[in-house]
C-alpha cells in the first residue's frame, strides 16, 4: 500500500538540478539519493523534463536507487503521466487488447475499433472515454503532490482526458504474437 514503482514508500525529495547535458542521451542529475529516485515536481523543474528513461540507473545501482520496477521497467513513478486504458468505464472495458496496425487517421488517431477513441469537438479533442492517467509526472502547470506518484493512486484513472500536454506520455507494450 502507498508504494512507488520500485516497491517501497521511500522517495527522494530534493532537487536533482543542475542537470548535466539536459535533453541529451547522456543527461545525468547532479545528485541522486538512496531513497527511490523519481523525476517529479519536487525534484525537477519542468523546463528540464521529461528526463531520459533510466536516468538514475547505473551499473551498480539498486532497484530503489534506479527507480526501477520489479522487472526493471524504468520511470513507472514520475517523469511523465502515462495514458492507460481504464476499466472504470464501459469504453475501457470494451478494450480487447487488439494489436495496433501502425496506421493513423488524418487526425493522428488510431483506427482500431476496440481501443478508446477521442471524441472531437470544434477540431479539438473533447474527451477520451475509457482512458486515464497513472504514475505521476513532472507537473507542468501544476505542482502535483508525491501521493499522485504511488502505484495504488487512482485519482486520474477515470478522468475524461480532454487535452494533450507536455507532461503526458504513454508506455507502448504488447503481447507476443
Amino acid at each position: 500500500v502507498n508504494e512507488y514503482g520500485w516497491g517501497n514508500t521511500s522517495l527522494h525529495s530534493s532537487s536533482y538540478e543542475p542537470i548535466s547535458n539536459p535533453g541529451a542521451p547522456n543527461e545525468v542529475p547532479s545528485s541522486s539519493g538512496t531513497n527511490g529516485n523519481s523525476a517529479y515536481t519536487g525534484t525537477v523543474d519542468f523546463q528540464f523534463g521529461p528526463l531520459r528513461a533510466g536516468i538514475f540507473a547505473t551499473g551498480s545501482s539498486t532497484r530503489i536507487i534506479a527507480g526501477a520496477s520489479y522487472y526493471g521497467v524504468m520511470e513507472l513513478t514520475g517523469n511523465l503521466w502515462e495514458t492507460v486504458v481504464s476499466l472504470g468505464t464501459q469504453e475501457g472495458r470494451d478494450f480487447e487488447g487488439t494489436h495496433g496496425n501502425g496506421v493513423l487517421t488524418n487526425n493522428g488517431e488510431h483506427n482500431i475499433s476496440d481501443w478508446p477513441i477521442s471524441l472531437i469537438a470544434n477540431g479539438q479533442i473533447d474527451k477520451v472515454p475509457g482512458a486515464g492517467f497513472r504514475g505521476g509526472g513532472i507537473g507542468g502547470d501544476f505542482a502535483w503532490p508525491p501521493e499522485r506518484l504511488r502505484i495504488s493512486d487512482r485519482m486520474f484513472i477515470n478522468v475524461q482526458v480532454n487535452f494533450r500536454a507536455l507532461e503526458d506520455g504513454m508506455r507502448l507494450v504488447r503481447t507476443a504474437p
